[in-house]
């Protein structure tokens, strides 16, 4: 049977962005459960884990903090309703969180960043908390580099929306990577893209 998902090789996007100068942006985005501490109290969420460049690819501005801050590993940005959430009025730009990955893994996150509040329609990369893409993988770094290991959303910019085309031809070796590794005896049959556009509707 052929049946269509949304998930691609974790890998794939770099190598999209490295192979095809058209490309200008790649985003990975996993979503996984967190438990988060701040001054006694618990908070389980699904935080956002994102590649360094989400703010590059879409437009959230920034209340306070810096979006390039997603480059390091023990940062995290909030919306403006998880800054009151977790600080209340206070200003949350330096102040700290425990995040818990797992029983044995746990670490201090400075927040770097809060987001404005947002009115109007809502967006299907909407966040509360945003990560480092890398911290979906700090006991498994090899995956990142896994082409049988899959991420949930994958975005990618181009610099002229006609060059999808070109790209679509030009899949067939990313393709090969994938099914070479695949141990499920799941073969890709194809890459394809869809507009952002069409997916939010």
């Amino acid at each position: 049977d052929l049946e269509t998902f949304g998930n691609v090789p974790t890998p794939l996007a770099p190598a999209l962005l490295n192979d095809n100068s058209f490309i200008v942006n790649a985003v990975r985005i996993i979503d996984a459960p967190v438990t988060i501490r701040n001054e006694g109290k618990e908070f389980e969420e699904w935080v956002r884990f994102v590649d360094p460049t989400f703010f590059d690819m879409f437009t959230f501005p920034l209340a306070a903090g810096d979006p390039a801050s997603l480059n390091r590993k023990n940062t995290i940005i909030l919306s403006h309703g998880a800054a009151i959430k977790y600080f209340g009025n206070q200003n949350a730009v330096g102040k700290t969180l425990e995040l818990e990955f797992a029983p044995d893994d746990k670490e201090m996150f400075t927040v770097t960043g809060v987001a404005q509040e947002l009115t109007g329609p809502s967006s299907c990369v909407q966040f509360g908390e945003l990560v480092n893409f890398e911290n979906a993988f700090r006991k498994n770094a090899s995956k990142l580099n896994d082409w049988n290991n899959f991420t949930p959303g994958t975005f990618i910019q181009v610099d002229n929306p006609a060059r999808i085309a070109e790209l679509s031809g030009r899949m067939h070796p990313y393709l090969e990577l994938q099914n070479k590794a695949d141990k499920a005896n799941m073969p890709v049959k194809e890459f394809v893209f869809q507009n952002l556009l069409e997916l939010a509707g």
